[in-house]
């Protein structure tokens, strides 16, 4: 079984049950099949439902005479280097930093990019290069992108916050919330 083929297989039983497919990928030596899938949904991926994924396609797979038990599988989360597949993904993830490196070089041979993606317009995605550069690529000229993702960013900046002896302080460092 081929990448494309479990991403086949698994795309339309995660969107079921609810979860978004990131990437699935397939591997083979002489007598087994290696099978990883990353999965995600909008409030995050625990630990049981990489359990309850791996169980549910397992018995897809074990359907397979072939397969049947002579495989192994792996589901997790896309972690903090998410990757970034589609225009969908730059535009769920915009304002984030993103690494992105090209099929071609471009620019004198340059083909590995870092920046924060700004938007994606007419299917070129945007990204911000810092000091007041930016790029343009479509997605076609990507080989691979993945997300640098900061575990202690929020999304809303009014949910920034602190730490101290109740647990919580507001983003300006007052315990009781209140502007100095």
């Amino acid at each position: 079984m081929t990448s494309q083929e479990l991403e086949r297989l698994a795309r339309p039983l995660l969107e079921e049950l609810g979860f978004e497919l990131v990437q699935a990928t397939a591997s083979r030596t002489r007598f087994r099949h290696s099978f990883r899938i990353y999965a995600d949904k909008d409030e995050g991926i625990a630990l049981k439902d990489c359990a309850f994924l791996s169980r549910t396609i397992s018995q897809v797979l074990d359907q397979d005479p072939i397969l049947a038990g002579a495989y192994s599988i792996e589901v997790s989360s896309p972690g903090m280097q998410r990757p970034v597949r589609t225009l969908e993904h730059y535009l769920r993830f915009r304002g984030e930093k993103v690494h992105i490196m090209l099929k071609s070089p471009r620019d004198g041979g340059r083909r590995r990019w870092k920046g924060q993606i700004i938007d994606v317009e007419d299917q070129m995605i945007r990204i911000s290069l810092g000091d007041d550069k930016e790029e343009r690529f479509r997605l076609e000229e990507i080989q691979e992108a993945h997300l640098e993702l900061d575990p202690w960013k929020r999304k809303d900046p009014e949910e920034n916050v602190g730490v101290n002896d109740t647990g919580l302080t507001p983003k300006n460092g007052n315990k009781n919330g209140k502007e100095r």
